[in-house]
Order: C-alpha cells, then sequence, then structure tokens
C-alpha cells in the first residue's frame, strides 16, 4: 500500500556533476540568447542610423535648392516717378552642382494659376520669372492692371499684398538624377 513516509531519492556525489553541467549549461544557453537579442537591437540601430546618414547625403543638394515669390517694381519707360508692379518666381541653386529640368508651379490664393518651366540652373545662380499679366489682373481683378502706371511705394504695397498669397512650388531633378519636390510650404521630399 501507499506509504505516509516520504521516501527520500538517494543522491550520491556522483550526480552533482551532472548538475552542475546542467545548471551551467542553461546559463550559457540564457546568455547566448540574451547576446544574439542585443546584436539583433544594435544592428538594427546601426542600420537605421546608417539609412539616415545615407538620407541626409541625398538630401544635401537638394536641401540647397529654394524658391519664393517677390515683389517687382519696374520703372515705366524711362520715367523714374512712375513704376509698373509685378511679381516674379525665383529659383535659387545655392549648391554646387546644376539642377535641371524644373517646373514652377504658382499658387495663389490655394489654386493652381499657372506652371512654367526652366531647363537648368547653374550652381549659385538664381533664376527668376515674372507672373504672367493676366494672372496678375486676374487676382487683383482689374484688368490692365499689369500695364498699370503708379508711384513707386503704391506698386511696392500692391505687389506685397500679392506677394503674401502667392507660393510657389518646385520639381526638379538633381545632379544624381534623382527627382525632387518641394511644395508650396516649403517642404522637400523625394518623389518616388
Amino acid at each position: 500500500m501507499f506509504s505516509t513516509k516520504a521516501e527520500s531519492i538517494p543522491i550520491s556525489l556522483g550526480d552533482w556533476p551532472s548538475w552542475i553541467n546542467l545548471i551551467l549549461t542553461l546559463i550559457a544557453i540564457s546568455a547566448a540568447i540574451y547576446a544574439g537579442v542585443q546584436g539583433k537591437q544594435i544592428f538594427e540601430l546601426e542600420n537605421k542610423r546608417d539609412k539616415d546618414f545615407d538620407l541626409r547625403s541625398i538630401q544635401d543638394q537638394a536641401k540647397l535648392i529654394s524658391s519664393w515669390a517677390r515683389p517687382v517694381v519696374l520703372p515705366s519707360g524711362g520715367n523714374l516717378n512712375y513704376f509698373v508692379p509685378n511679381i516674379e518666381a525665383c529659383v535659387r541653386n545655392n549648391s554646387n552642382q546644376p539642377v535641371f529640368d524644373l517646373k514652377l508651379t504658382w499658387w495663389l490664393s490655394g489654386d493652381v494659376e499657372h506652371e512654367s518651366n526652366i531647363d537648368l540652373i547653374p550652381p549659385n545662380e538664381e533664376v527668376t520669372r515674372n507672373m504672367p499679366g493676366e494672372l496678375l489682373e486676374k487676382y487683383v481683378g482689374i484688368e490692365g492692371y499689369a500695364s498699370s502706371i503708379m508711384s513707386q511705394s503704391q506698386a511696392q504695397e500692391d505687389c506685397l499684398s500679392v506677394c503674401d498669397v502667392t507660393r510657389i512650388e518646385i520639381c526638379f531633378r538633381d545632379s544624381e538624377n534623382r527627382r525632387w519636390i518641394r511644395d508650396k510650404e516649403g517642404i522637400l521630399r523625394l518623389q518616388v
């Protein structure tokens, strides 16, 4: 029958080395798993850092290309007292490499109004394109406005109010043949 007396399992000194060996093996396996997990995390961190570095180096030229709208007040003929208002899109290449195949998109009050192209901008150069007169007239709502003659202060004031709502978006190809877009908010991204 069953005995209520606890039976002891005899352990001999010959079994102790086996137990110690088993415990040490489990510790070694645990350490190897821990090292593998840590190694994977370090690899992923280094890989992410390398990708971030590569992206920054890819952006080195593109981040030096900018665009904006600015007022242009041109003297009317030879008369220095009267001026004609206009707006121009400026694209500046501050890099040491040329940029190619630029497409300028004019945004006025949140709508695309006009597009123009520039084949090439050499290193450290600025290229401008004037706003078409009919677009300026459409915005201000005055026919013949683009050829109006006015005082310099009035022309500058009118042009600044149009510049406040004008955004220039550019798409271009860098020297490594990558396509970029700097949107109307100035955010640069690689086109896929």
